[in-house]
């Protein structure tokens, strides 16, 4: 298997959460990331949760 193909096939999703609180400013470049993201059929679709109530966390 190429490198390329591999790194594809090795992706997964972390959810490992800390209880650091962002600022507005990393937010934002977060987002902007996140909107530049690839994605299949040219949707670039994407979700992000802004969890503020420490209870939910």
């Amino acid at each position: 298997m190429n490198k390329t193909l591999g790194t594809l096939y090795s992706h997964v999703s972390v959810r490992s959460f800390e209880g650091t609180i962002l600022s507005a400013e990393t937010k934002d470049q977060l987002l902007r990331a996140a909107q530049c993201g690839s994605s299949s059929n040219f949707v670039q679709a994407y979700s992000l949760l802004d969890i503020t109530d420490p209870g939910l966390r």
